[in-house]
């Protein structure tokens, strides 16, 4: 199964990330061992690295998952608010996987050299953990929003090229293909992992795309993102109604009415005003 291209890009910042966090774990190895010797605490000289390495392994591997749930639950949004009990609870989930994970590496190590590996009372190592933990993961999860804010905001000029010379989009649908002008766009909504598109002739389309992917692919002198469930056609608009509540209503050709949220207000107001 073919990756999507937007996840095989972030390979790129998960592969940057890993070799910081592996040369951190070498020094804080090497850290560890010198505090050990000179407290005279008694230890075998690999331990200290299998305690480091265990921990960033795992650290390393459930970087994707921390990158799914932020894709599915985003904080730089003006819903923010809404998604970050959503990521209380990821931490959580985080830490307890962290620490199940790190320990059962630990043990296989220590049984290979034939040693025990004892990780304590787990009632009072998991807080101790879950503390430090918590902390990661919503470091973990600012980098990544940020590295999503910043894939998503900038194109390069051959992108934008490619974005304005699109004179027809393939839709793939369950009964097949439909090659649709970008012109016959109402609107595009969305539905998870795909996007509902309205189009001119009253048909909705079930496209397998993200939001972001079909920002990215509509001409932004001709599309406008007004929620974080909406892209319009600035050419169906029509009207606004409830400019004092929160959010407003775009109201379209179509009879169609979204609502417009409070970070796009200022463009679709100025926009209306013309």
């Amino acid at each position: 199964m073919k990756l999507d291209k937007f996840w095989t890009s972030f390979l790129w910042f998960w592969v940057g990330l890993t070799t910081i966090s592996l040369i951190k774990a070498h020094l804080r190895s090497v850290t560890v061992v010198d505090d050990l010797t000179r407290n005279q605490v008694d230890f075998i000289h690999w331990e200290p690295f299998v305690w480091e390495y265990s921990s960033t392994v795992v650290m390393l591997a459930l970087v994707f998952a921390v990158a799914f749930w932020a894709k599915k639950h985003p904080l730089f949004t003006s819903q923010w608010i809404n998604h970050l009990h959503w990521h209380v609870l990821g931490s959580v989930i985080y830490s307890l996987l962290h620490v199940l994970l790190m320990v059962l590496i630990r043990k296989f190590i220590y049984y290979l050299a034939g040693r025990h590996y004892d990780f304590g009372n787990w009632n009072t190592e998991w807080w101790y953990e879950y503390r430090k933990d918590v902390i990661t993961y919503f470091t973990m999860l600012l980098l990544i929003e940020l590295y999503f804010f910043l894939k998503t905001s900038f194109k390069s000029p051959l992108e934008s090229q490619r974005n304005a010379a699109i004179t027809k989009l393939k839709i793939k649908t369950q009964n097949g293909i439909v090659l649709l002008k970008p012109n016959e766009i109402i609107t595009v909504e969305s539905g998870g992992n795909y996007v509902y598109i309205h189009d001119s002739h009253g048909n909705v389309l079930l496209h397998r795309k993200t939001m972001a992917q079909m920002q990215n692919q509509l001409n932004p002198v001709d599309f406008l993102r007004i929620h974080r469930s909406y892209i319009v056609n600035l050419k169906s608009i029509k009207g606004l109604k409830n400019q004092g509540k929160d959010p407003c209503t775009l109201v379209l050709t179509n009879g169609k009415e979204v609502p417009v949220s409070r970070k796009y207000r200022k463009q679709v107001l100025s926009l209306v005003a013309m």
